[in-house]
């Protein structure tokens, strides 16, 4: 085809694929072979920061009964009576990994799984860095293009511990004034908290010419070339080195010291070190399922059995979860039918021996009474037609639920649940 001058702009944002905050398309989950495995079906979704677009177009298959990382859970092992939360998974740049079997999928018990399981090279990125012992970042890291906010860096002991997250990428650059020592390679920094900021191995350059407050003079031009820097407090309490040694003369210059990339991390370093190998995982993720597990028949762990229509979870025969005396007082019921660690609208039928109201832990209607008076109620009786409920549960399977007399019997069945994917 022939596009016109004018066209030619417009179009090429187009052919880049464009991400709709929260977007899901696809995705499914179903019942695998094995008791404990769950199959993804292909889709597409923004990730969970909105910043890449997961693609998959082959389905994948999670077994959290067997290993851990990429087609498995991310760590640990599989319990009963347990929400485990599902996973489309892709690379820093939303790329998924395609003809290698099931990993672009994975399972965890929190809400964001870690990657620090998944097969080496996939998931991660292999950067150079330097450290000081006490600081709250490495630095001149290289590359980060991939890394952001929140992503887990690997434990690499003294200097990493485990559990370490980058919270912030930045850079540190020093503006300082100087006093040369003649015909060495040493400067005297004039400001204590311009040398505390430094780093060894940063780089010095020529400084913007009178900087503020810190560098008074004109720029003399004494760095010959970039080099980097040693602190040599034996020599002087703000001495620096230089290697190799650029200097002209002068009585004082100005200068920038430079650290290059830094990751702000959110526990303190352990120990020091020049341009060592350090990993971080990058991987990109996108929940779009949660699911609970079970003791099945032959006594052993299995993925509860369920059927997926869109963001609506249908269990295959419902669970009994609600048999229970209830009172005129606002009473909590925790539902073991649906997940457990994020709010679902609760799928469910019940029947009453009074009059009852059932409702999410948000509201707070009152006294059931007769109606038209507020808040009316939802069942009288046992022997008539259990009533069917779209219920918001809270974060730990609970509804709510009150009776205008005591002595009341609430009875409920859970169907399923609808989880809003897109929210």
């Amino acid at each position: 085809a022939i596009d016109s001058p004018n066209a030619v702009p417009i179009l090429a944002p187009l052919q880049v694929p464009q991400i709709v905050p929260q977007q899901i398309t696809g995705f499914t989950l179903a019942n695998a072979t094995s008791p404990t495995a769950v199959q993804m079906l292909p889709g597409t979704a923004a990730d969970s920061a909105n910043a890449v677009l997961i693609q998959n177009t082959a389905p994948c298959t999670v077994d959290i009964g067997s290993g851990n990382g990429e087609g498995h859970l991310d760590k640990g092992s599989v319990a009963t009576n347990t929400t485990y939360f599902y996973f489309a998974i892709a690379q820093a740049f939303g790329a998924v990994q395609t003809g290698l079997l099931n990993q672009s999928c994975i399972a965890s018990l929190s809400t964001a799984p870690t990657f620090s399981n998944t097969t080496s090279g996939l998931y991660d990125l292999v950067t150079s860095m330097s450290a000081s012992s006490g600081d709250g970042f490495i630095y001149d890291v290289s590359p980060v293009a991939g890394i952001r906010p929140g992503d887990l860096v690997k434990q690499n002991l003294p200097y990493i511990a485990v559990g370490t997250h980058v919270t912030s990428i930045g850079t540190i650059t020093v503006n300082t004034m100087g006093t040369p020592g003649s015909g060495t390679a040493y400067i005297e920094i004039a400001n204590s908290t311009d040398y505390n900021n430094m780093r060894d191995g940063m780089s010095i350059s020529d400084g913007p010419v009178n900087y503020a407050p810190n560098c008074t003079v004109a720029s003399q031009g004494i760095i010959k070339q970039t080099t980097t820097i040693k602190k040599v407090p034996m020599i002087g309490p703000l001495i620096i080195q230089l290697t190799p040694d650029p200097m002209n003369s002068v009585p004082n210059d100005c200068f920038t010291v430079s650290g290059g990339n830094v990751l702000y991390l959110d526990q303190p370093v352990g120990g020091t070190a020049t341009n060592i190998s350090q990993r971080v995982y990058t991987g990109t993720y996108r929940m779009v399922g949660a699911l609970n597990t079970y003791t099945n028949s032959l006594s052993a762990t299995a993925v509860v059995p369920f059927s997926q229509d869109g963001d609506t979870f249908y269990l295959t025969v419902p669970d009994a979860d609600i048999n229970s005396a209830l009172g005129n007082s606002d009473t909590a019921f925790a539902l073991a039918g649906v997940p457990n660690g994020l709010p679902v609208e609760w799928l469910g039928r019940c029947v009453s021996s009074g009059k009852v109201i059932v409702y999410s832990p948000l509201q707070g209607p009152g006294q059931p009474v007769a109606y038209p008076t507020v808040p009316g109620y939802d069942v009288t009786s046992l022997v008539q037609t259990a009533e069917k409920y779209r219920v918001w549960t809270d974060f730990s399977q609970r509804v709510h639920a009150r009776a205008n007399a005591g002595g009341t019997t609430l009875e409920c069945m859970t169907d399923g649940w609808v989880l809003h994917r897109s929210q």
